[in-house]
Order: C-alpha cells, then sequence, then structure tokens
C-alpha cells in the first residue's frame, strides 16, 4: 500500500479504491458520495485530516435489506480506507437506525458520542 502523503493523494487513492470496487464516486469538496442500484453512502475525509474518514448518509434500498448488503457495503468502506492511508473511520449514525447500530456493535465499533437533540450518535473503529 502506498502512503497518502497529503490530502489530495488520499482523495486520489480513495477514489481508485472505490473505482476498483464497482463504485464510480461523484466528489463533491473532500466528500465521496458513492451509489449503485442497491445503496448509496458518503465518505468524507475529516476536515485537515488525511486519516479520519467519516462515513455517513448510508440507505439501502428495502427490496435489498436483509440480505448482508450492510456488513458488505461495512467491509467496502473500511477496504477503501485502508487503501487511502486512513486510520480511523467514523460514523454518524442516527440513534433509531438499530440494523446499523446491531452491525457497528458486531464488527468492533465504539460509540463515543450521543447527540440526543439530534438523534445521531458518532461511533468509530481504529483500522489496521
Amino acid at each position: 500500500m502506498k502512503e497518502a502523503n497529503n490530502i489530495y493523494h488520499a482523495i486520489y487513492l480513495l477514489e481508485r479504491a472505490l473505482s476498483d470496487k464497482g463504485f464510480k464516486p461523484t466528489i463533491v469538496g473532500k466528500s465521496f458520495v458513492c451509489s449503485n442500484s442497491q445503496a448509496k453512502f458518503v465518505l468524507t475525509f475529516l476536515p485537515g485530516n488525511r486519516r479520519v474518514l467519516v462515513s455517513h448518509g448510508v440507505e439501502i434500498l428495502s427490496e435489498f435489506r436483509g440480505k448482508g448488503l450492510g456488513r458488505e457495503l461495512l467491509r467496502l468502506r473500511e477496504s477503501c480506507a485502508i487503501k487511502a492511508g486512513v486510520n480511523l473511520l467514523m460514523a454518524t449514525v442516527r440513534n433509531d437506525n438499530a440494523p446499523e447500530i446491531h452491525l457497528l456493535e458486531t464488527d468492533g465499533w465504539s460509540k463515543v458520542s450521543d447527540r440526543r437533540e439530534t438523534g445521531v450518535a458518532l461511533w468509530i473503529k481504529q483500522l489496521k
């Protein structure tokens, strides 16, 4: 794996890793909007930090839920982040999203913040 020397190199590596997995992301600033016929998610570099990537806006179309796609997308996001030189993956998750919370809990993620007024919690996972 090549070391990401700066944010632009990390962006390039992430875009390449996503493309290799069949996603052609739309890049908006430092965010990657990724979608296919089954799901959508957004990855955004934490401002000023090429080592931290935030995953948010995960949506799986109803007809594809309950088939393991959530776990598959989680693995995809983690592997692409690693290829981009990211050390920490963060996720914002609605507190009423029980399936995604269960997925994160069973995959070694930790809840670090719970914003009751917004109904969103912040989860993190240290990547190898």
